[in-house]
């Protein structure tokens, strides 16, 4: 039977052409997915400074362990102990996010610069009674 391709044939090279095309789409999802430490920390330097804009005196950042911790590595390392420490989920910091004019620091929100700097980090313990 050569050059017809028998009905098994032909049901084999169909899952394998929707496998592929499947595997395809895949890799370009993850191509857009992944982030690199730079993608992080220009995400994490976005955010505070859109943070610093807002009229909030005080507000309370929900967020993944890991991204804390490229937060905390890349504005305050000491108090992950240079990366010796690791952040996990759940864990609580307290600090004063303040914008650098210059080299002014200016407290709160009423900068016009967009540099931000995280200062009087320290981890929070809570213990259950």
């Amino acid at each position: 039977m050569t050059g017809i391709i028998e009905e098994e044939d032909e049901h084999r090279v169909l899952e394998e052409t929707a496998e592929c095309a499947a595997m395809e789409m895949y890799v370009r999802l993850m191509e857009c997915i992944i982030l690199t430490n730079e993608d992080v920390s220009r995400r994490i330097h976005n955010f505070f400074t859109w943070l610093m804009q807002q009229p909030h005196d005080n507000t309370a950042i929900v967020t993944h362990g890991v991204w804390m911790e490229c937060a905390l590595l890349d504005y305050f390392p000491e108090v992950l102990e240079f990366g010796k420490k690791r952040v996990y989920n759940c864990e609580v910091y307290s600090g004063k996010l303040s914008l650098v004019v210059g080299s002014l620091v200016v407290d709160g929100n009423n900068g016009d610069g967009n540099s931000v700097v995280l200062k009087d980090v320290e981890q929070m313990s809570f213990y259950h009674v």
